[in-house]
């Protein structure tokens, strides 16, 4: 388990994991986790404290599906990220130019959001 802030113009980078990433909200402005799978299926997953606009305190990123995030207000967010078993770096998988390529061909709806991501 780790805390991770994200700090107004950053992103989390797209990539992806071997095991599924638990996400809790703790602060701060929403995020938006971008989702991509290899099925060719593009969903988002929006943290925050707003409950009534569908925000979620909690959720999941999950393995072997490229993802990244974005904070969708000013300031920063604060959450905290777990995996089962413990991150290793070797779990850990940043997409290749190639990789990134196909992402945009397979996604051409959110080839603007694949290129913030980068």
């Amino acid at each position: 388990t780790n805390y991770f802030l994200l700090k107004e113009g950053e992103v989390l980078k797209i990539h992806a994991l071997n095991q599924d990433e638990q996400w809790f909200f703790h602060q701060g402005s929403a995020i938006k986790l971008h989702i991509f799978s290899e099925e060719g299926v593009y969903s988002t997953v929006t943290f925050g404290s707003d409950l009534d606009q569908g925000q979620l305190l909690m959720g999941a990123a999950p393995h072997n599906h490229w993802f990244g995030a974005e904070l969708l207000g000013p300031g920063y967010a604060l959450s905290s990220c777990s995996l089962a078993p413990a991150w290793d770096k070797s779990d850990s998988f940043l997409p290749t130019p190639e990789q990134i390529e196909m992402l945009k061909i397979k996604f051409p709806e959110q080839v603007e959001i694949i290129n913030k991501l980068q």
